[in-house]
């Protein structure tokens, strides 16, 4: 019989689905800012923040360590259907109990993190922010921001963007080939983000809003085959960072396009009718649909895959949203 995951219709035992004494998501954040008004019509500011992850927790489907520890305490594995995943601290020690099907029900398992050969997780975050205001005088508020920022790590967070899956379960950790040349710019970086939004009042009743950003573009990936002196039963075939064999480090294939968007809308709260207003917004007032992704997989078993750089995502199309609201 075969089963995509080991459970043959059988409800996992709890004590099986994760490492004893899991450590829970932790990060580390630092911020400093300041803003200094100059005049009534003016306000400055400026601010750095600093963030670090420090643990979290991801499933793991490396059947070797457990295997290995098995050979090593001589436990017959004749009988065993295979490791079912199980959600661990990446880059630690971590102990599972483990059924290996050999009549002595489950057993606790300790596998060291070198063992288990994942890195510890890495991702922080840096940015510097900076604004000008001009505060609601003389019929009218604005408002502009610009962020430096980079976003650099092995692990995107409890989800990701390459590999899916629910939360806690990507496949970033499932095996420590999946991490290899995995450190480098991840796709929530955008180096340079530009905002400036406000609205003016035209007449009694009526305001005009706008937002407008300007973003610089998330790094991009390479993803194919390990070498041959890299790949094992079961692999997950293209799926890692490299690329014709070489090693392709994450965010390492250059930027997608900067993406500029302007949305507007336009207020309607008659004085006759208190707590009654009328809005119209349109988003992406010029239809600018940029490229936010490309299919980064090259290879489809040794070929060059059929869909390479294709494009597999774009800003959303120009819409229009109406909206009437009453308050008493």
């Amino acid at each position: 019989p075969y089963s995509a995951n080991n459970a043959y219709g059988q409800s996992r035992d709890a004590r099986e689905v994760t490492a004893i004494g899991l450590k829970p998501l932790s990060q580390d954040e630092f911020s400093l800012g300041f803003e200094r008004a100059l005049s009534k019509k003016l306000v400055v500011g400026a601010s750095v923040l600093y963030r670090k992850l420090n643990d979290t927790n991801d499933d793991v489907c490396d059947e070797r360590p457990l295997q290995a520890w098995a050979t090593r305490n001589s436990v017959d594995t004749s009988n065993w259907s295979g490791f079912q995943c199980a959600i661990i601290n990446p880059g630690r020690d971590n102990s599972l109990m483990v059924d290996f099907d050999d009549g002595k029900g489950l057993r606790r398992v300790d596998i060291s993190a070198a063992e288990w050969g994942n890195p510890k997780p890495a991702r922080t975050y840096r940015a510097l922010n900076l604004f000008v205001e001009h505060p609601y005088t003389n019929g009218w508020y604005g408002k502009l921001t610009y962020t430096l920022s980079g976003l650099k790590g092995n692990m995107e967070g409890q989800t990701d963007s390459i590999g899916g899956g629910d939360v806690g379960l990507t496949v970033s950790a499932d095996h420590k080939e999946l991490m290899y040349n995995a450190y480098g710019y991840l796709p929530g970086d955008h180096r340079h983000a530009f905002k400036a939004y406000g609205f003016m009042q035209v007449v009694a009743d009526v305001t005009v809003g706008a937002n407008m950003t300007l973003i610089s573009g998330a790094p991009r990936n390479c993803i194919g085959a390990l070498p041959d002196d890299l790949k094992f039963d079961n692999d997950y075939g293209d799926s890692y960072f490299y690329c014709n064999g070489k090693p392709a480090p994450r965010g390492s294939q250059g930027r997608l396009p900067w993406q500029a968007q302007l949305d507007m809308n336009v207020a309607y709260s008659p004085s006759a009718i208190k707590g009654l207003s009328l809005k119209v917004d349109v988003f992406n007032v010029f239809n600018t649909q940029t490229v936010t992704r490309y299919s980064e997989t090259r290879e489809d078993h040794g070929a060059i895959a059929r869909n390479y750089l294709q494009v597999a995502g774009r800003t959303a199309p120009r819409s229009i949203r109406f909206t009437a609201e009453y308050t008493y």
